[in-house]
């Protein structure tokens, strides 16, 4: 009888965590739907856009004539936005897309935290199933593809978070590991 109970306990997680691997592509697929739909020129995506043509036409006397606000998460992005525009070109697809990958890579950061800190796969999937349907329930979609936002804020310091649990659940371990671990942390 006991085994019975565990079979049925172990149908249904497989269950839920089926349901909720489905709810995640959904809410990948909204989310992306929402991106491209919702998207209207604003200085949050053409930021990156506009700071590779001034480099590129007046040279990087460029950067002092530019107003900054005092968000830090501008310049968090430009290595990564000057490596997609030098490969890809500049579109206003490669900001977008990259906005949302920026979104939904902090989704599953979030998610990756939670199975480290509970090892609870259903809470895991169902962090990311919310954290990629946040945007369908507050009815303002369109901030998810602003590539410097505080998503990348967000999604820094979850890089960051991930990278301290790393350095304190491995304290004896490899010390040289959690040396590099901690100045990349620093920096």
């Amino acid at each position: 009888m006991k085994f019975m109970k565990f079979q049925n306990y172990t149908n249904i997680k497989i269950l839920i965590n089926t349901s909720l691997v489905f709810l995640i592509i959904f809410g990948l697929w909204a989310s992306l739907h929402y991106v491209i739909y919702s998207w209207a020129p604003d200085y949050d995506c053409s930021y990156p856009a506009m700071l590779w043509y001034g480099i590129h036409i007046y040279g990087l006397g460029f950067i002092k004539s530019v107003i900054y606000t005092a968000d830090n998460y501008l310049f968090s992005l430009t290595p990564i936005f000057f490596a997609l525009f030098s490969t890809i070109g500049v579109n206003p697809y490669t900001v977008v897309i990259t906005g949302w990958i920026i979104f939904i890579s902090s989704g599953f950061l979030s998610g990756y935290i939670i199975w480290k800190a509970t090892k609870n796969s259903t809470l895991a999937l169902l962090t990311i199933v919310l954290s990629l349907l946040i945007g369908i329930y507050n009815n303002t979609a369109s901030w998810i593809s602003y590539p410097v936002s505080h998503d990348a804020s967000n999604m820094w310091l979850l890089i960051n978070f991930i990278i301290a649990m790393h350095i304190f659940s491995n304290q004896g371990k490899n010390k040289y590991v959690n040396y590099i671990l901690y100045n990349l942390l620093c920096f």
